[in-house]
């Protein structure tokens, strides 16, 4: 599962293996539902799309600590994704404004990544404060024969293993009485704690981050299924009682959010392709360590 990871910056990785939780497949009567038909429906509705379109909103309110120096900070932004399936591209952009030591900074930063025979270059930019000025660099890794449709289609929704943890990260998920209507249609609401392990969110996370502090992590989520077909049409994630401290290889931080809130809205257009701009593809400059800066951004 890890590989899929790496093709999408950390907010979008967050997203695809949200929607990776399955177990059966097919369609049930409303009387019949479980947590499990949705999630294994869901999965089988990006299985058979040529595309997956993301809007993201951030909330974040953090105080770090490291080596006696405390850091209080907080970011609100947006992501926005499209994924082309089929031709193995994804053009994303972040827009955000950070607040630290008292001072205000925006940023953004957008995002293309495209398949090229073996490999995969990443075309990346970004900006600062009111600029717009993008420097366009680019990084190139080995595919290692990786694809997103390929390892979609690999995916065995009917495993046993697969059925069995979903089994238990859905445990206290439930699905309630309320209807909500999403993109003009109706949708389950389904409400509770997302069981992760530690090994699993390691699993899709960075290799210059560990955290050891917990053996799991209980999400609060919202996830809001359509009723016709039980597409995700979107998924609120809290982790602020979950994470807690980050240890790295070289030092330790003591991780202290007061609000870590995701949400995200998911839709399909079957017309989307993603290409990079010839005007990026001339201009864009190899990054100086193309290797390392390629995993920095496409880890989690």
């Amino acid at each position: 599962m890890r590989k899929l990871f790496k093709t999408a910056i950390p907010v979008t990785g967050i997203i695809i293996v949200s929607t990776m939780f399955t177990g059966c497949s097919g369609v049930k009567q409303a009387d019949k539902l479980t947590v499990s038909d949705l999630f294994a429906d869901a999965l089988n509705v990006i299985k058979n799309s040529d595309s997956l379109c993301v809007d993201g909103d951030i909330d974040m309110d953090i105080k770090m600590e490291s080596s006696g120096l405390s850091v209080s900070f907080s970011v609100t932004g947006d992501a926005k994704m499209e994924a082309d399936i089929k031709n193995d591209a994804i053009h994303s952009e972040f827009d955000a404004n950070i607040d630290a030591l008292g001072i205000s900074q925006s940023m953004f930063m957008e995002n293309y990544m495209v398949r090229d025979g073996e490999n995969i270059i990443s075309y990346t930019a970004q900006s600062a404060g009111d600029s717009d000025d993008k420097q366009w660099a680019y990084s190139v890794k080995d595919s290692d024969g990786f694809s997103i449709a390929n390892f979609l289609d690999e995916v065995d929704v009917k495993d046993a293993e697969f059925k069995e943890y979903l089994e238990s990260v859905t445990t206290d998920l439930v699905i309630t009485k309320d209807t909500e209507t999403i993109d003009n249609k109706a949708c389950y609401v389904v409400n509770g704690i997302l069981q992760l392990d530690a090994e699993t969110l390691n699993g899709i996370s960075s290799d210059y981050m560990t955290d050891v502090n917990n053996d799991k992590y209980d999400i609060k989520s919202v996830w809001y299924f359509s009723k016709d077909n039980h597409e995700l049409k979107r998924v609120e994630l809290d982790f602020a009682s979950s994470i807690k401290n980050i240890n790295t290889d070289s030092y330790e931080i003591t991780f202290e959010p007061n609000k870590l809130d995701l949400t995200f809205n998911f839709s399909r257009n079957e017309k989307v392709e993603v290409t990079v701009p010839e005007e990026i593809k001339e201009n864009a400059k190899e990054s100086v360590d193309s290797d390392h800066a390629f995993d920095l951004l496409t880890e989690i």
